[in-house]
């Protein structure tokens, strides 16, 4: 559906005395001030133009990557943000191609019915495994077809765990990804955050100095390239909001609920600090529950020439699954404390497991729970099968 175009400010008849007023006071407000653009309104601070046009609500476009995107069973730092502005802007809009997040359970790229909750502007710009270097070639006619007022930019992880880039060469994308997003003649505002802190980072030293020289040159670019009305803002959120990958991931990469609150806090605090807009984010960030919050539900069964199945449908938020079991009856312990035996985990698309080799006479109870990276859920209900002797 065609966006409309930013909303401009129109000029309407006005008498002769009431405009010689006016501009008498014009005249002295801008005698007193010191190089001060017109930004079509009041200015946020450091001479930006405001956020919108007066006319509808602030346009948002969230460009990354899986970090933005998220998965099936997130809320996403999007939703939070989203949340937090609405409160303040009930004409917020956030915008761009996409609307989902990537389905774990079929590998699916962009799935609208996979978040925890749906309610709330879901639009973005952001793709699992996009990098710098995708998002430049992309990003002048994303904007030139949505009309973002902000873009909030989050990337560069991709470009130096996958692809090997080193800090200069990734400076040179982020140049050419701010030239083609501000290439129009009304171009958007800019919040553009470093790499965050992965575990890789505290594994390997000479990776966290590359993103350490990679994050370190982002305040001279956007001062380099901010310009009237159009301003660049570098976001340091680690810096920013203590995030650390062991307690604000849950794979060392991608944020857990923790994370989110986190990205999305820095990001409307830099709105406001920077650009007057909203409010900043209430503290403390509020306590939050981590991994899936359901168990599954699985079934079993014995299947001639496969042994005894183990079945169960998706579980929002699982990036693996793990299966156990134990045996009682003939050729198994006995009593209570019988030991359970684990399957290897399997990946979220994966939902149905086979113990091969059973045992007549033996029956055998299953369990399966979901985890979120390291964040484990709890096991399910038993189910039991019999292998009649």
């Amino acid at each position: 559906m065609p966006v409309p175009n930013r909303l401009r400010g129109r000029v309407s008849a006005v008498p002769a005395a009431v405009l010689s007023a006016v501009l008498a006071v014009v005249l002295v407000a801008g005698c007193g001030s010191d190089g001060a653009q017109d930004g079509g309104g009041a200015s946020g601070p450091g001479g930006a133009a405001p956020l919108g046009d007066g006319g509808r609500g602030v346009r948002v476009m969230a460009v990354g990557d899986s970090l933005t995107h998220g998965g099936t069973g997130d809320l996403t730092w999007r939703y939070r943000l989203w949340n937090h502005l609405s409160d303040t802007d009930p004409g917020l809009e956030f915008v761009g191609p996409r609307d989902g997040v990537e389905n774990r359970a079929t590998e699916g790229e962009d799935e609208h019915d996979g978040y925890a909750d749906p309610g709330f502007d879901t639009a973005h710009d952001a793709m699992w495994g996009r990098t710098l270097d995708d998002a430049s070639r992309e990003i002048g006619g994303t904007v030139a077809e949505y009309d973002p007022d902000v873009l909030l930019v989050l990337l560069g992880i991709n470009d130096l765990g996958w692809l090997g880039a080193g800090p200069d060469r990734m400076h040179e994308r982020v140049r050419g990804l701010l030239d083609e997003a501000r290439k129009g003649d009304d171009p958007p505002q800019v919040v553009l955050s470093g790499v965050l802190p992965t575990q890789r980072g505290v594994d390997d030293p000479s990776f966290s100095a590359k993103a350490g020289a990679y994050n370190s040159g982002l305040d001279a670019i956007a001062e380099e390239e901010s310009r009237a009305g159009a301003r660049v803002v570098h976001l340091d959120i680690a810096d920013a909001e203590s995030y650390v990958p062991d307690r604000d991931t849950y794979d060392g990469t991608h944020p857990n609920a923790r994370g989110e609150l986190k990205i999305a806090a820095a990001f409307a605090d830099a709105l406001h600090t920077e650009f007057g807009y909203g409010a900043a984010y209430p503290r403390p960030l509020p306590e939050t529950e981590f991994g899936p919050q359901a168990a599954p539900e699985p079934a079993a069964e014995l299947v001639p020439g496969q042994g005894a199945v183990v079945t169960w449908d998706p579980v929002p938020g699982a990036t693996t699954y793990r299966v156990r079991w134990k045996q009682r009856g003939e050729g198994g312990p006995e009593g209570a404390d019988q030991v359970w035996s684990r399957a290897r985990p399997l990946p979220a698309h994966v939902r149905t497991w086979a113990l091969e080799d059973v045992e007549p006479g033996s029956e055998y109870t299953f369990q399966v729970r979901a985890d979120k990276g390291w964040h484990k859920g709890d096991y399910s209900d038993g189910v039991v099968v019999s292998a009649h002797a």
